[in-house]
């Protein structure tokens, strides 16, 4: 096997030339590049045509990872299966006990891992995420390689391969753990580039993924693969439509409050039962499935469903963003360690507190005009959607709070693989 490095968002010159350094002595092929275009998928497809002739599968492993012994050993003999054309791993990270937030952040990723993705591997529908994963140089190549065009290339890249016949296998066993982000600001960035790459490849692929017969579908997508990429790019509207309906909230507030005759004004009990009973609901799956697959307290369940709230807004934005600007910037991830700034946590949840104070603020203006059933289950639903957003100044403020011993990277290369993360 050989070794390539590629280091494609580095100026300092202190930082990246002892890193190739070290590669020249060790015999790793490194390559620094500078203002490259395509950012990491640009990168990703120069390390492509650096690869030698005969490779046959391509590892990528993100720079901030610790890679457990037996990755190669252990995954690459599925490429024995010609039909294999990907193999993806969890992502795992070695300092989500850094604070409060990166611990809750940790399970939200983990539930992504142990839930969403053993399921769509049923289906055969898993995606590429980026690093832990290996893929078919040839099938690589057969695609022409990474879409520059696309901010998460790696899941665009997945159902293009998987548009072609092959099948794919998630491993649910991690490999390796890397450098989570640790602050809420820098997790916004990166969830808002997902949620834009997801938009950008929803808009080039939903007549494909439409779970109809078509005479002009050429892809060989089977139905249960559709529905799983199908459902999984639209959850990404969830959280926009969550803003749209807190925006009906507000309104509906001012019509208690003013007397006004809606459209919707005889309905409007109905209408608020039902989303009651879905954000129940949603709250116990989310606590009770991570319960189940990580043994996380349901303190730790909770903690991380409102982790997940947290993120509406930066979602919502995303999917805004994208309905109009199929372009989009990839926004590196802050991971380096930072010291905690109550006013950088404040400013990053600046826009969120705003809305969650002003449904906060409703709730008695609708209640001094109706403190019947309808008003009270608006008032239920104003202070929903007000924790939606208050979460995020939660999660900037939980930055600053310990979990617990933080072990170190030493400690982590000495573990063995098998060690569970909790």
């Amino acid at each position: 096997y050989e070794v390539i490095m590629v280091d494609d968002n580095t100026d300092e010159d202190d930082l990246w030339h002892p890193v190739v350094e070290f590669c020249h002595r060790n015999g790793i092929k490194v390559f620094h590049l500078s203002n490259y275009p395509g950012f990491k998928s640009g990168a990703l497809n120069f390390a492509l045509s650096q690869t030698a002739p005969d490779v046959e599968v391509i590892a990528v492993v993100d720079s901030d990872y610790l890679v457990s012994p037996n990755f190669l050993r252990e995954t690459v003999p599925y490429f024995f299966d010609p039909r294999v054309a990907f193999v993806q791993t969890p992502q795992a990270f070695y300092n989500h006990e850094d604070n409060l937030f990166a611990h809750y952040s940790d399970l939200s990723q983990r539930f992504f891992f142990e839930i969403s993705m053993r399921s769509r591997n049923e289906q055969n529908a898993i995606i590429f995420c980026g690093t832990m994963g290996l893929i078919r140089k040839r099938v690589l190549e057969r695609i022409s390689g990474w879409d520059e065009r696309c901010i998460t290339e790696d899941a665009e890249a997945s159902l293009r391969i998987l548009q072609k016949g092959y099948e794919s296998i998630y491993i649910n066993h991690p490999y390796g753990h890397g450098i989570l982000p640790v602050t809420f600001e820098a997790t916004k960035k990166q969830r808002f580039r997902w949620a834009f790459g997801g938009m950008q490849i929803l808009r080039r692929y939903w007549r494909q993924l439409l779970p109809v017969p078509s005479i002009r579908r050429t892809n060989g997508l089977g139905f249960r693969q559709r529905i799983g990429y199908l459902m999984g790019l639209l959850g990404w509207f969830n959280d926009l439509l969550v803003l749209i309906f807190s925006a009906f909230l507000l309104v509906t507030a001012l019509a208690f409050a003013y007397s006004w005759n809606l459209p919707v004004r005889h309905l409007t009990q109905w209408i608020l039962l039902v989303p009651l009973l879905s954000i129940i609901t949603g709250v116990l799956r989310v606590a009770w499935a991570l319960r189940i697959s990580t043994a996380a307290s349901w303190r730790s369940g909770l903690g991380t469903f409102t982790t997940m709230l947290a993120l509406s807004f930066t979602v919502a934005r995303a999917c805004i963003s994208a309905l109009w600007n199929d372009k989009g910037t990839f926004l590196r991830t802050p991971k380096f360690t930072v010291e905690s700034d109550m006013t950088r946590a404040l400013g990053a949840a600046g826009w969120e507190a705003l809305i969650g104070i002003l449904l906060a603020a409703a709730i008695p203006l609708v209640l001094n005009a109706r403190a019947d059933a309808e008003g009270w289950l608006l008032a239920a639903l104003l202070g929903w959607h007000a924790l939606v957003y208050l979460s995020a100044l939660r999660s900037a403020l939980i930055e600053t709070l310990p979990v617990g011993p933080v072990k170190t990277e030493a400690e982590f290369r000495h573990e063995p693989a098998s060690a569970s993360m909790d």
